[in-house]
């Protein structure tokens, strides 16, 4: 897939298993897919192609103005993306609002998920929470 492809991928809302649901599991293979070659490709080892890479993120994505994407990019070389899991926060449903449909979020849910990602027990929270391949709500 181009680049162009995997854009109207992210942010196809029509005919997606699952819906918004199944939209965030495409989001995250996106991601997953991106993980895997930058990687394969070496570009965290070659200076130049880091740079690119830098520079194409820091164009795309709202961060903080501290942050320092290569001291982040350098911290997270060392991780695989097999040991990289995915987790959709807890929701009770959908709802709607003046802005359209929305996801509605399970707050106690979320703040537990929230401690132990903050307590790093955040496999123990996978664990007991085991996450769909393709997301979906269902009473």
């Amino acid at each position: 897939m181009g680049p162009d492809e995997v854009e109207e991928f992210s942010r196809q809302r029509s005919n997606v298993p699952g819906g918004d649901f199944g939209r965030i599991k495409n989001q995250q293979n996106v991601i997953k897919g991106l993980i895997k070659k930058i990687i394969s490709g070496g570009v965290l080892t070659n200076p130049l192609r880091l740079d690119a890479l830098l520079t194409t993120a820091a164009e795309s994505l709202t961060v903080d103005k501290d942050l320092n994407l290569r001291s982040l990019a350098l911290a997270v070389s060392g991780i695989r993306p097999e040991n990289v899991k995915y987790a959709t926060v807890p929701y009770v449903g959908t709802m709607t609002t003046g802005a359209g449909s929305s996801v509605q979020l399970d707050m106690a849910g979320v703040a537990e998920l929230c401690t132990a990602i903050r307590e790093d027990k955040a496999d123990e929270w996978l664990a007991a929470h085991p996450q769909p391949d393709v997301a979906s709500f269902t009473r």
